[in-house]
């Protein structure tokens, strides 16, 4: 998850408990660890269970709501590296 988070403009990030209760979903306790390794420069948490809705008064990440918008930069982006076609088998 680091790296794929790593200077993100945007990271969107499920976030389904506040304390552990499953490894198949992430929770706000164990992603407040692991914060200073994600380093997004804006984070949202969404599929937020019941749980995390009653306790979003000890959330201190933005989450998400139904019907949310987010409005992204028109900056040009650019491509570190071209990137490459592969030719088909059998193929010139």
């Amino acid at each position: 998850m680091p790296s794929v988070a790593r200077d993100a403009d945007l990271f969107i990030m499920e976030c389904y408990a506040f304390k552990p209760v499953s490894k198949f979903h992430m929770d706000y306790h164990t992603l407040c660890e692991h914060l200073p390794e994600l380093r997004a420069k804006r984070m949202v948490l969404t599929h937020l269970s019941q749980e995390m809705l009653d306790r979003l008064d000890k959330v201190e990440i933005e989450t998400a709501f139904d019907g949310m918008e987010i409005e992204l930069s028109r900056r040009p982006v650019s491509i570190a590296r071209p990137l490459r076609r592969r030719r088909a088998a059998g193929g010139g």
